[in-house]
């Protein structure tokens, strides 16, 4: 599923190809994932069709998003 949101890098303002950063992700419409999310699930960050991150989750702060 796809949805848009806002990153914050932590530590970082500029990231480069092939640097390994710790981001904040606030998704624009959070109720799409709703019971769907759990720590260690990896996803993509996208620009149109154009794959130009992954990642791998490491909190949840909203609990209504949180997998049983």
């Amino acid at each position: 599923m796809q949805t848009g949101g806002r990153q914050k890098f932590v530590n970082k303002e500029i990231v480069n190809p092939g640097d390994e950063v710790i981001a904040e992700i606030t998704m624009f419409c959070p109720e799409l994932f709703k019971s769907m999310l759990k720590v260690g699930f990896r996803f993509e960050v996208r620009e149109g069709s154009k794959i130009v991150g992954a990642g791998i989750i490491l909190e949840i702060h909203n609990r209504e998003l949180l997998s049983e």
